[in-house]
């Protein structure tokens, strides 16, 4: 019994948690080589661990909405297009640079997407700041421009959040990137 306290359930935690924090990274995880962990942005900003594809740092969503918007981004991942990283938080500290670099050193951080491809999408929403920036890999870039993830930002998200409804801007905003993503594979 001892060895059962003493070894095998560390093991069988470490296990477990472990599965949990890549459960959103998608079939081909052997790709994923996380970027250097640091505590701080360039921004100053501190850099909380991931808890998986959606990290509500505020608790917009109930645990429903979070599983509908943690299976958009599976299957999102499952069809090869890159990872999606869904993060709220109440502000930032934005003195030395703006939301969407903060977006891209969490994803840089975190390292969402597959490196070799550099194809990760985060999405970052500040709600006390009233701001929201998505920040693609390079290689998503290349297929989903800076100019439609803002057309995506404008016409999707902003109309919900403009009502106080966070899961819906949330859920069409993630469907509006994977359908664009769709129609170009």
């Amino acid at each position: 019994m001892k060895y059962l306290y003493g070894y095998c359930l560390p093991v069988i935690l470490f296990v477990s948690v472990t599965a949990m924090e890549i459960s959103c990274k998608g079939k081909n995880r052997s790709n994923h080589v996380p970027l250097e962990k640091t505590d701080t942005s360039r921004c100053g900003a501190t850099i909380p661990r991931p808890t998986g594809c959606i990290n509500d740092f505020v608790h917009l969503f109930t645990p429903g909405e979070q599983k509908t918007l943690d299976s958009i981004c599976t299957r999102y991942s499952e069809k090869g297009y890159g990872q999606i990283a869904l993060v709220t938080m109440d502000s930032i500290p934005l003195q030395q640079c703006d939301i969407k670099d903060y977006a891209t050193d969490l994803g840089n951080n975190w390292g969402v997407g597959n490196k070799s491809k550099d194809d990760g999408v985060v999405i970052v929403i500040s709600i006390s700041q009233r701001q929201i920036a998505i920040a693609n890999g390079y290689g998503t870039e290349k297929i989903l421009s800076d100019q439609q993830t803002k057309n995506i930002i404008d016409s999707v998200f902003i109309p919900s959040f403009k009502k106080a409804n966070f899961f819906e801007g949330c859920y069409n905003g993630l469907l509006a990137i994977d359908q664009f993503m769709s129609r170009i594979n």
